[in-house]
């Protein structure tokens, strides 16, 4: 995804608001909830201006995509996989675990976008654990992947984005 770069403006970004230059900053703690799921962001890099109240905006013009990769096939928070025949495959050995119990509980990872300060993501929901390696993963059926993609977005959404 990195050639999407090319076809970005190189323009420093501006305050929607006052015009002032938006800085890098952090958002110290903000979540999304969305059905079962809830994810929660630690430390999430925003652009914003010296002004309280005034939009943010995303880090990078493709953070959100960034983001979503990162969680969903970059392995960096442990979510099950969905199979071909089975509804949900172990990320780390590949075993089915269609049919292990569910637990509501969390899974976390951090998350290293290029040039962007690293920041942590919990996401609470239906969680197993593989009885092969002993992994917790979030039980990401289609249902619960989606929900959790609308809870990001969600969270986005409660950080001003």
């Amino acid at each position: 995804m990195k050639w999407l770069r090319r076809w970005r403006p190189k323009e420093d970004p501006t305050c929607d608001a006052c015009g002032q230059p938006l800085a890098l900053t952090t958002v110290s703690l903000v979540s999304g909830v969305h059905d079962q799921v809830e994810v929660i962001f630690r430390a999430l890099p925003v652009l914003a201006c010296d002004t309280e109240g005034h939009p943010r905006q995303f880090a990078t013009a493709d953070f959100g995509v960034y983001v979503i990769d990162a969680v969903f096939w970059q392995k960096n928070v442990p979510l099950g996989r969905p199979g071909s025949v089975a509804k949900v495959k172990c990320l780390e050995c590949g075993k089915n675990i269609t049919k292990e119990q569910t637990r509501h509980s969390e899974v976390a990872g951090l998350i290293n976008l290029d040039s962007l300060p690293e920041f942590g993501i919990r996401i609470k929901g239906p969680v197993t654990t593989c009885p092969r390696c002993g992994t917790d993963q979030l039980w990401a059926t289609k249902e619960v992947g989606r929900a959790a993609s609308n809870a990001i977005v969600a969270a986005f959404k409660a950080a001003g984005l």
